[in-house]
């Protein structure tokens, strides 16, 4: 980012290849909504942008997914009233396949693909405070010191919350099992 600061167009380009697929799944998994995670990863790039001169060094994943999430938040803050939802094939997208080596048996992967969809639709169940710490930690390998960043919260703030959050998924996993 340094480097991009200082007008080397070739930094933009790594920046955004090692950052732009963690940052809109990010937003995907944030606003279950492509578009919308699509307009919000653009103006994250674009504010990144715009921001270079006054980037000062130190961890830019925790810079950029503070741009990321503060843009959510707007987006929130200006559109309460507005209710998205996700089609059927955006959901199939966001999906993780199996790193297994041997193809699993036709009931095990629907079994997977039916605990999938309840994990996510309990994360999106989940407070926005909640579910933001379950996504930085969880999905985007954040550090609770690099999420309280992100979020402007304390280092005890983002234990507290993922431990409930945590919590609460394990509790609607249960349920879901039996």
């Amino acid at each position: 980012m340094v480097l991009y600061a200082d007008g080397d167009s070739l930094a933009f380009e790594e920046l955004f290849r090692r950052h732009a697929a963690s940052v809109f799944s990010y937003l995907l998994r944030a606003t279950n909504d492509r578009a919308l995670a699509e307009d919000l990863f653009q103006a994250t790039f674009l504010h990144l942008h715009r921001s270079r001169k006054s980037y000062r060094a130190g961890f830019f994943k925790t810079f950029l997914f503070t741009i990321a999430t503060n843009l959510l938040r707007d987006e929130r803050s200006g559109a309460e009233h507005k209710h998205r939802t996700t089609s059927k094939a955006e959901e199939a997208e966001t999906d993780h396949a199996s790193d297994a080596v041997t193809a699993p048996s036709p009931e095990a992967m629907a079994v997977a693909a039916e605990t999938g969809r309840v994990l996510e639709q309990a994360i999106a169940a989940l407070p926005e405070g909640m579910r933001e710490v379950v996504l930085l930690s969880r999905y985007h390998g954040l550090s609770n010191a690099e999420i309280a960043g992100v979020l402007g919260i304390s280092q005890g703030a983002v234990k507290v919350r993922l431990f409930r959050a945590l919590t609460q998924l394990r509790v609607k996993l249960a349920l879901h099992a039996e």
